[in-house]
């Protein structure tokens, strides 16, 4: 990508998961997304795409989660979306904090909270729908049989 990838995953099958920044025709500043170098062989292809970006990708015993940010006053991925493009259509950069801390070194935190969410054939499905401020700053992993996540 034009920024580079990061974050390299290994699924339980041997494919490599990889984040990436690729700029579009459409989009020169596009969040960054989760790919796969099938291990087949084949060029890589996109898997999953949020509008707060893919932060974090863990994969093991065929469960592969990511972590992306969501406002908090979205529903869902979809409302999400809408939110972001309101807020970018008018030029909205202000972030009104309700809670403390409200900075952590030379970054503003918020609005987005973070999110964990499964990738699998289905749009991404989000495992922590309310997860308020818990997942700030967390580590994540997948445990080896795939059936339940640590923070």
């Amino acid at each position: 990508g034009a920024k580079g990838e990061s974050s390299p995953e290994f699924t339980a099958g041997g494919d490599l998961l990889f984040l990436a920044v690729r700029p579009t025709a459409e989009d020169d500043t596009p969040p960054q997304t989760l790919w796969c170098l099938p291990r087949a062989g084949g060029e890589a292809h996109e898997v999953a795409v949020l509008p707060g970006g893919v932060d974090g990708v863990v994969s093991a015993g065929g469960t592969t989660v990511i972590a992306s940010s969501m406002l908090p006053s979205a529903a869902g991925v979809d409302e999400d979306e809408t939110l972001r493009a309101v807020r970018k259509d008018n030029k909205v950069s202000a972030v009104l904090h309700a809670g403390y801390p409200v900075r952590y070194w030379d970054h503003d935190l918020g609005p987005a909270q973070e999110h964990l969410f499964s990738v699998g054939d289905a749009p991404p499905a989000d495992l922590t729908p309310a997860p308020g401020d818990g997942l700030r700053d967390a580590h994540f992993d997948v445990s080896r049989d795939g059936t339940f996540i640590i923070t």
